[in-house]
């Protein structure tokens, strides 16, 4: 059986084109954060010290990229990342499967362990949208650009403004 992030990665390049490695240079970003979390919990016990040491200055030249994935958040497979541009992470954050993550966006917190971000499933965030705190985004919500999530949303829901609030709630905008 496949290693969780293995599953993860594939599902991950299924969002990108043919070889997305060699025709994608955000997926790189993705790549390092899948291979540093199977460092971490399922390589063998021996090589993960190694590992880690190998693949850090991978993790600084991703960070150049301006993208931060700390490899101690919880990212579903699926994620698609359409543009390079300062992403950042906060290291607590769980993004669910499928997610769609514009440039600029920031999943943080609010104040020093003031709780990070919980993401659904096949939520999508426009650029610069930032969500801060220790708020959940149901499944399914799109989050438009320039938005500031601080509150909870619920499932199939639309959010905008700032703060963000919800639009619609039901069927999802395309």
């Amino acid at each position: 059986m496949p290693s969780v992030e293995r599953q993860r990665w594939q599902a991950d390049c299924a969002r990108y084109p043919r070889f997305p490695l060699l025709r994608c240079p955000v997926i790189w970003p993705l790549a390092v954060y899948r291979l540093r979390r199977w460092a971490r919990s399922e390589a063998p016990v021996p090589v993960r010290g190694i590992l880690a040491a190998a693949l850090a200055p991978l993790r600084t030249a991703v960070g150049l990229m301006g993208i931060e994935l700390p490899v101690t958040c919880d990212i579903g497979g699926g994620l698609w990342l359409p543009h390079l541009g300062p992403i950042v992470v906060h290291r607590d954050t769980v993004i669910g499967r499928n997610a769609l993550v514009r440039h600029g966006v920031t999943f943080g917190d609010r104040h020093i362990d003031g709780g990070a971000p919980v993401i659904g499933d096949d939520c999508e965030f426009g650029a610069y949208a930032q969500v801060l705190g220790g708020v959940r985004i149901g499944d399914r919500v799109t989050v438009g650009a320039l938005s500031l999530v601080l509150e909870d949303l619920p499932d199939d829901a639309v959010a905008i403004g700032i703060p963000a609030r919800v639009v619609r709630r039901g069927q999802r905008a395309e």
